[in-house]
This record gives C-alpha cells, structure tokens and sequence, in this order.
C-alpha cells in the first residue's frame, strides 16, 4: 500500500473517531461491511436489538442433537449433527461478526461436515484438546486423518453441548490462561476473510467434559478488498451488548498492518478509564498477571497478525450504561509516523432481567403475581408448568404446591435471569387482613420480602429484629448491590444481640435503629406505631427524602402521642408512609403489625424506586 492510501485510511479514521455512537441509522449490511469503524459507530442499540433477535440461541434437548449419532469407539463412525444444531453456530458465528463490525454473511462449508465430526470423535477419543492427537491404536488410519485434518485447522472447546454457547463464552471469552496471551479462537472467528466455516461436536459420557467440538477456523475466501478496517476490537467502540463479555475476558485490537507497524511495539501502552468514576487503569509490557491486570502484544497469524491484548484485573461486572474510554498511545504507523487509536464502549444490556433475584417469592395455589423487570423480554419459562406456568407476558399462576423457577429470556451467560418461586396450600397460610392481602402482595412480586410471609400470622406486632430485617429486605430490592458481608464478623455493640447479626449491626451503625438503652437492643420487643413512625422515618432519610411540606395533621388523639414522637408521625402522615386508624385516630400506643409493615416497605420502595 503506497503513502496515498494510508493517508487516506488514516483520514477516514479520524473522521471516524470523531463520529458519536448515536452519528446515523444502521442502514444495511452492505454498507456496514465495508468499513469495520464506520459500522461499530453508526449502529444504535436498537439495531444491535434487532440483529440480537434474527440470531436467537437455542436450546435443544441432548437427545436431539444429532441426526446420526457419533462413534467415539471402534468401529469409529463421525455421525452428523440435525441442521438446526449447525444454523444455531453459525448464527452464534455471524452475530459475533457483527458486533466486531464485521460481515455477517459467514455460511456453511457442508464439504467439511464428516471433517469437522470425525475432528470432535478424535477429541472425544483422547478425551482432552490437542490441535496435534495421536492415532488411537484401533482407528483407521483414513479416519484418523479425516480427524487430524479437523483439529489442526480448527477452534476446539470442551464441557459444553450448546455450539452457541462455546462461541461466545469459550472462543470469543478466550480467558483461559493458556489463551490470554494470543485470543486466538476470537481472532480467527472475527477473521476479516472468513467466509465459510463448519462443526463438529461428539459425547464422551465417560471423559472429564463429556463434549467436545471442533469449528473450522483456516478459510480466507473473502477477498482483501472487501473489509476495510483500521482495528477490529472486541468489545468492540460504540455500543457493545454487556451480556457476551465477563470480567475476566482479554479487550483485544487487531490492528491492519497496512497500517500499523507490528515491528516497533515496545513502547505500546493502553489507558482504560471508567466515566462513572473516572477510574483509570494504565496497562503495558510489564503488566502479566494472569488472574489480574493483563497485558501483551501479539504477531503470530490469527487471521490478523498484530493484536494488543490487554484486561484491567478488578472489574466486577461490565453494567449496563458503563461507559469506557480507551485509548492506545505509542504505536507506530507504517510511514514511521507515530500515533495513537482512542475509543469509546458503550454497555448496554439486550437481556430483559428481574429486578431482584434475591428474595424467594410466595405464591398461593391460584394467585397470579407478574415479576418487574428491566428490559424488552423475548421469552419467559417455568422450570415446571404443573407447579406454575408463565405466560408471553410473564403473568405467573400457580397451580400446585412446590418449588419452581421463572426464567426471563437468560439466553446468555449468567445474570439476573431467574427467580425462585415457592407455591403453598391456601389452607397453611396464616391470619392477614383482608385491607393488607394487595399490598402484601405487590411487595412480594417486587421482591421485598423474603421469610415466606404466609407461613406467619401477619396481624401480629413486628419486633424489633423482625422489622430491621424488612428494612433491609426492601433496602436490598432497591439496591441490589447492598452487601453486609463486612458485618458477619463484626462486634454487636449490644449485650442481647449476637456478634456477626449483620442486620441489626448494619442499621445501627446506619443510624436507622438505636439501642434501647443500659447496652440493651431488646430484639424480640414488640413496636407501637409511634415507635414505627421514628424509625420510618430514620430508613427514609437514609435514603436521601425530602420533605414533603404538606399541612399539619391533627388526629383526635393528639394528645396521647409522645412527645418524642411528635415530629416523627406529623412528617410520617405527610409523606403517606402512615396513616390514621378509624375514628380519625392515629393510636400511637397500638400495635405495628408485620402487615403494616410490610404494606409500609411497599410505600418507601414505591418511592425510590427507579
């Protein structure tokens, strides 16, 4: 390539750069092929959406997974996989494609079909992955070379039956630490000349992974022209779906080397910075911690034979709305020209997903419930439909007794996907008021309580243990991320509290409960509705309420109220955290029951909620 076109390359790349992820509509695939940048930058997460949808895995039951059963023994036979086990890889194949910037237009080699099995019986024979096995004594020697021929131009994964899935989270992941250094498997599938490709997949009950598959990764049919790019990175700039890379996968840039000097790399350094907290992680040579922060530079053919490999160890998880900038200073032009590559990843979620996953939600045998969630789900699924079935939107009915799990969409990986629901007998529950039986309700389908409230006669008076663990109940749906590890060791600063009662020890220090005097916390005394008022208002100030400066409430036993109290329940009865009792009362001394506060929860969560 002469000075001119890199030129005009690198011009085409700035501009690019330049260009915010929301710059135009995603308008066809032609034109989002043509130019890696172009494409990554223009798309919305709306069309990611959408190209997410038109390639769906699928789940298949194991007994259908071939149309001819493999032989992984002698006489050694290389089966064939149903069509429809093939399409849901390649479509795993093509939608990684596109989310590099890619053409997503890869198809099937059926010439390498009986190839690519006999490759998955030679692995499944020795039971372990080897690019290069040996010939088992007691295997024709046209087979074995069939199989050879297949491990040694391929991609080769264990211990997962769904070829979907060992795209994604084996060859595209490739954070094993035998792969950090090369990401080979993810190179050669968002290979730029790709254009075929074909698997094998075997099972080996016996073997330590049971499966194991091969995915032909060596053609070059595209031809060079036909993909421009600068860098191909993964994940890639612009908006990237969080739902296909972990903490602990590699970012890689595949870097043209029409462009860029693989030669001179030895100053190379990568700058990653979070914008919710502006947390920066600064990443070169000297950074080769396998289970941290990650960093090396690669020039062996892998489709493409320079790659900048780098992962910034302490990531916990990639959340949605997360925006990362990177950028990529030191590295050399081919003219000799020193420059730098910066981009910008944006995280979105395509996944619908619960809102809290955490409480175990009671049902009753013919109650309907439908749990909130975040997203536009595609699917929902009941582990068992004669316990309770779910319907396309994801109203819930029970029908029997038993335990049973409600799944949204969780086509990909592990997240906020599933809830446990347990079902009970109508005749086991327990006294609650019929004024009660909605909000009690509502509260357990947003997940705020978790101590299958049925079992309990709720008309009785909270204690005070019994309260604070509402609070944090609720506290929790609201934020998902509260963690009270930190005070399963700690201390309790009172005598009738037990050391690691993280609960009580967590609102304390929060100031949402105090003691009630002499070091005493008195954890199964009952609470009377003034008491209640105060405390309301201590979980709502926590979360940062303001007042709502309504007029004073004046109930018609005003005066039995405390005078420590005062305060409390006006501010309570304003903000419809409280109410009166009949006859225009408010009854400070009477019982707080635990359906009053649960109903309260309800109103504080309802509140705050996002």
């Amino acid at each position: 390539m002469n000075f001119v076109s890199i030129l005009k390359k690198t011009a085409v790349f700035s501009t690019v750069l330049a260009v915010t992820a929301a710059a135009a509509p995603f308008s066809s695939q032609a034109d989002a092929s043509s130019n890696v940048q172009n494409s990554v930058q223009s798309r919305s997460e709306q069309d990611i959406e959408a190209k997410w949808k038109q390639y769906l895995p699928q789940k298949f039951a194991l007994d259908k997974l071939f149309a001819v059963k493999p032989n992984i023994t002698s006489p050694y036979s290389a089966g064939r996989l149903n069509s429809y086990v093939l399409q849901d890889a390649l479509n795993a194949t093509n939608f990684a494609r596109y989310l590099a910037g890619l053409p997503d237009d890869v198809t099937l080699d059926m010439s390498l079909e009986t190839q690519q099995q006999a490759g998955a019986v030679l692995t499944a024979r020795h039971g372990k992955l080897n690019h290069f096995p040996s010939q088992p004594s007691d295997m024709a020697d046209d087979f074995y070379q069939l199989g050879y021929d297949a491990t040694s131009s391929s991609n080769l994964s264990a211990g997962r039956d769904s070829l979907y899935d060992t795209v994604f989270f084996g060859y595209m992941a490739d954070n094993g630490t035998n792969n950090l250094d090369t990401v080979g498997h993810r190179r050669w599938i968002i290979n730029p000349q790709m254009k075929k490709t074909m698997f094998g997949l075997a099972h080996s009950p016996d073997s330590m992974y049971g499966y194991y598959s091969t995915m032909y990764a060596f053609n070059r049919e595209r031809a060079e022209d036909e993909v421009e790019y600068d860098y191909i990175a993964w994940p890639s700039a612009g908006n990237f779906p969080a739902d296909v890379l972990t903490p602990s996968d590699p970012w890689s840039v595949s870097l043209n080397t029409d462009l860029y000097d693989k030669q001179k790399t030895s100053e190379i350094k990568v700058t990653v910075t979070r914008e919710r907290d502006n947390k920066s992680w600064s990443l070169d040579a000297g950074d080769r911690d396998y289970a941290g922060n990650f960093f090396n530079i690669n020039t062996s053919y892998y489709g493409v034979d320079f790659a900048i490999i780098f992962r910034a160890g302490d990531i916990d998880s990639y959340k949605t709305d997360d925006v990362y900038q990177v950028t990529i200073d030191n590295l050399y032009m081919t003219n000799g020209e020193k420059t730098s590559i910066s981009y910008t990843t944006s995280f979105f979620t395509m996944q619908a997903s619960f809102k809290n996953t955490n409480a175990v939600r009671s049902m009753l045998v013919g109650q309907k419930m439908q749990f909130p969630i975040t997203g536009s789900a595609s699917r929902y699924v009941s582990s068992d439909s004669s316990i309770a079935s779910v319907d396309s939107k994801g109203v819930v009915t029970a029908h029997r007794d038993g335990n049973v799990n409600i799944t949204v969409d969780g086509y990909l990986g592990y997240g906020n996907n599933t809830i446990q629901v347990y079902v009970m007998k109508p005749e086991y529950v327990q006294p609650v008021s019929a004024w009660a039986k909605t909000g009690i309700a509502k509260a357990i389908e947003y997940g705020l309580v978790n101590n299958y409230p049925y079992y309990n006669d709720l008309t009785l008076a909270v204690t005070r243990e019994e309260f604070v663990n509402y609070v944090v109940g609720m506290l929790s749906a609201l934020d998902p991320s509260l963690d009270l590890s930190d005070y399963y060791s700690k201390k309790s600063p009172f005598t009738d509290v037990n050391n690691g009662d993280s609960a009580i020890i967590w609102a304390y220090e929060k100031g949402i409960i105090s003691g009630t005097g002499k070091g005493k916390f008195s954890p199964y005394a009952t609470m009377t509705r003034e008491q209640a008022a105060v405390l309301l208002l201590n979980v709502y100030d926590y979360l940062g309420g303001k007042d709502s400066g309504g007029a004073k409430v004046s109930f018609a036993d005003q005066g039995k109220v405390s005078a420590w109290a005062e305060s409390a329940v006006q501010r309570a009865v304003q903000l419809s955290l409280l109410g009166g009792v009949s006859g225009n009362k408010f009854d400070p001394q009477g019982k707080y029951s635990q359906e009053q506060t649960i109903v309260t929860m309800l109103r504080l969560y309802e509140k705050f909620m996002e």
